[in-house]
This record gives C-alpha cells, sequence and structure tokens, in this order.
C-alpha cells in the first residue's frame, strides 16, 4: 500500500459515539461559562486599579483552561500530535513562533507545544479581529491579551506595537507570541490569489503555503528583539483534510496532527524589513518544500522531540468536570447566579464592539478607532 492509499484509509474514521459529541459539545460550553462569564469577570474589574495583578491571574486561569482542552483533544477525542524536528528545544526561551496556517483551528493545536516546553502559560496569538466578536471564544481571548488584527494596516500597526509594548512594560512577560504570516488559513481560490499576487510582484510562488507578509512579524521584532531567545519556524499538517471548530466538536477530527519545529537563534534574524523579506520567503520556500514531503511520505524527514506525555492534562480534566457539574447544578438552582451570568454576558458583548469600554479595559489603544472603509493591507 503507498503512501496515498495509506492517507486515504486514515481519513476513514469511525464515527464517534453520540454521548461523546454531547459530552465534549457541552463541558467546553459550560466551561467556558464558568470561566468567562463568572471567574474572570471580577479580574476584569481588578484590571483597572491593579492590570498587571489582573494579566498574572487570567494567565493562570487560561492554562488551566488549555489543559483540559487538551485532555479533550488527546483522551477524548483521541487526537495524535507528533511534533519533529532536528534537535529538542530549550525551555524556558521567549520566542516569536511563525506558523503557517492550513485551518482555522491551528492555534489550538499548538498548546501541545507550547505544554511540552513548559510554555502553555506565555502563549499569546495573533488572530483576525473577527474573532473578538464570537461569544464566549472572543470575550475569552480578549481577557487572556491576544491581539487582534483587522488587515488595515496604518491601525494594526499601531495597535499591535501597542499591545506588545504593554507585555513587555507593564506585564514585564517573556511570552511566546504567536503569528501566522500568511494572515489566513489556506484553500484553492487564496491560493490562486496569492500566485497571482506574486507573479505581479515577482515574489516566489507556493504549492502548499501563502505568501508570507513581513510587515507583522517585524513589528514583533521591532517590540521584542532584545528580549526574544529565538524564532522558532513550526510547520504544521493533518491527515485528514482541513478540521473546523464544528468538526472538533462533531467527531470529524484529525487523527493525526504533525509538528515540525525548527529553531533560528534571534541573532541570525535580519533587523531591516528589506532583507526580512528574502528571509521570510526563503523559510517558507523550505516549508512548501517539507510539507510537500510530508504529502508524499505521510511524515516529516525529521526525529520526534518534546513528546514525553504532560499528566497535568488527566487532573485538569478531573477539576474541570467536577467544576462544569457544579455549574450546571447551581445555574438551575441559583437566581443569582443566572443574573450574574446574565449581566456578564452583557458586559462582554458591549465591550465587544465599544472603543471606549476597550480603551478602559486596556484593550485599545486610548483614541484608536478602526475605520472599516481604510484601504486593508495586502
Amino acid at each position: 500500500m503507498d503512501v496515498k492509499q495509506q492517507q486515504q484509509q486514515q481519513q476513514q474514521q469511525k464515527p464517534r459515539p453520540i454521548y461523546k459529541n454531547a459530552f465534549v459539545t457541552i463541558a467546553l460550553f459550560v466551561m467556558s461559562i464558568a470561566t468567562i462569564l463568572m471567574i474572570m469577570l471580577p479580574i476584569e474589574i481588578l484590571q483597572i486599579f491593579n492590570p498587571s495583578l489582573a494579566f498574572t491571574l487570567n494567565t493562570i486561569i487560561a492554562s488551566q483552561w488549555y489543559r483540559f482542552m487538551l485532555f479533550i483533544f488527546q483522551v477524548v477525542n483521541q487526537i495524535n500530535v507528533n511534533i519533529t524536528g532536528e534537535k529538542e528545544l530549550p525551555q524556558g526561551e521567549c520566542a516569536l513562533i511563525m506558523v503557517n496556517h492550513p485551518s482555522e483551528v491551528d492555534w489550538l493545536f499548538l498548546w501541545f507545544l507550547a505544554i511540552k516546553q513548559k510554555a502553555l502559560s506565555k502563549i499569546k496569538f495573533i488572530l483576525k479581529n473577527e474573532i473578538r466578536f464570537v461569544p464566549l471564544v472572543g470575550w475569552g481571548c480578549d481577557n487572556i491579551e491576544y491581539i487582534y488584527l483587522t488587515r488595515d494596516w496604518e491601525y494594526d500597526e499601531a495597535h499591535l506595537r501597542y499591545k506588545l509594548t504593554k507585555m513587555r512594560d507593564v506585564y514585564q512577560t517573556k511570552p511566546w507570541v504567536t503569528i501566522f504570516p500568511e494572515g489566513t488559513d489556506i484553500d484553492k481560490t487564496k491560493l490562486e490569489k496569492s500566485w497571482a499576487y506574486a507573479e505581479k510582484n515577482g515574489f516566489p510562488k507556493f504549492n502548499n503555503v501563502l505568501l508570507p507578509r513581513t510587515k507583522g512579524v517585524q513589528a514583533c521584532l521591532d517590540v521584542y528583539r532584545d528580549t526574544f531567545d529565538a524564532v522558532y519556524d513550526v510547520t504544521m499538517s493533518y491527515d485528514c483534510g482541513k478540521p473546523t471548530i464544528p468538526s472538533l466538536l462533531l467527531s470529524k477530527n484529525p487523527n493525526i496532527v504533525n509538528i515540525n519545529v525548527g529553531r533560528i537563534p534571534i541573532s541570525q534574524v535580519p533587523k531591516t524589513e528589506d532583507k526580512l523579506q528574502p528571509w521570510l520567503f526563503k523559510i517558507y520556500q523550505e516549508k512548501d518544500k517539507l510539507l510537500q514531503y510530508q504529502k508524499d511520505n505521510g511524515k516529516y524527514p525529521f526525529n520526534s522531540i518534546a513528546n514525553q506525555e504532560d499528566h497535568s492534562i488527566y487532573l485538569a480534566g478531573l477539576v474541570w468536570s467536577i467544576g462544569i457539574l457544579f455549574t450546571i447544578y447551581n445555574l438551575f438552582t441559583s437566581s443569582t447566579l443566572r443574573w450574574y451570568a446574565l449581566v456578564s454576558m452583557i458586559f462582554y458583548a458591549v465591550s465587544a464592539s465599544s472603543n471606549k469600554l476597550r480603551e478602559m479595559r486596556g484593550l485599545n489603544r486610548p483614541g484608536a478607532v478602526y475605520s472599516t472603509s481604510s484601504k486593508k493591507q495586502q
């Protein structure tokens, strides 16, 4: 049997029992209510008076929430994540994580890499602005200081620098700043547009990734270069198509997630944008070749690294499961808790759209307003 036949066989997955689908959906929904609406809301009030303490508390809570998500992926959904690379990664580093974008859920599986490297509480994602309006998901991402970009670079550059500078100077944290330089997840239509743009501008064309954008990477490096130890070049792929949020909830999971990591010392990363662009194109050229190799051979040409199991996800699974049952019981029996949850929902819903409230929470620069009519970045 050749590799393509093996891959086709892998794609024919056994349907997950309905009770597991129900458990995953209800557990994640109730857990999000408990975490975001009930636990984190008082911390958001604390944010006004002591931003650093509020950030620390939210980060601790979020890291335990991530562990439960990993329990769902690994134990309940039985997704196998293979992490490979040329050599083991040092632990405790501050790094810029550059990732290709094969699906809308790539950022969720990067938690596996983060927990292996003892960096689960440090990972911060740069995501598209639309996510901030998604109930619960967007509200939670706001609480833990994920960064939203609108594709209006005049706005985005100042916003990105503001958020990163705040992390560096106010919170004094050494994060994993995680960016998807392609700007969007790949599909056939986007790939054809990427080819047209590359051909028009004399840039290289790729078959398995989109042409990366340089400006966001440059802004991250400008703010954090003196703190970053390295850039992690991360390449992701799945064994069965393109997973989505619904597919993760309704059993059509990838069987295997492949993550390859290369480490580039920060001293080897160009400092100016004119030199950074060809450097980034070269990295993506290698990503393109690596992904093609994986398609042809069913694996990356490197050894497994960082694959020791972290047993803390089992404890998180137990504790959060008890918390979920406690939350369900109290939502049914306590009108006070239901009113509290409703007020919390209203607060977050208004906060998603109100520039003034976002400024008060430190989510937006003072006076910064995004105009939907602004010219969008190519």
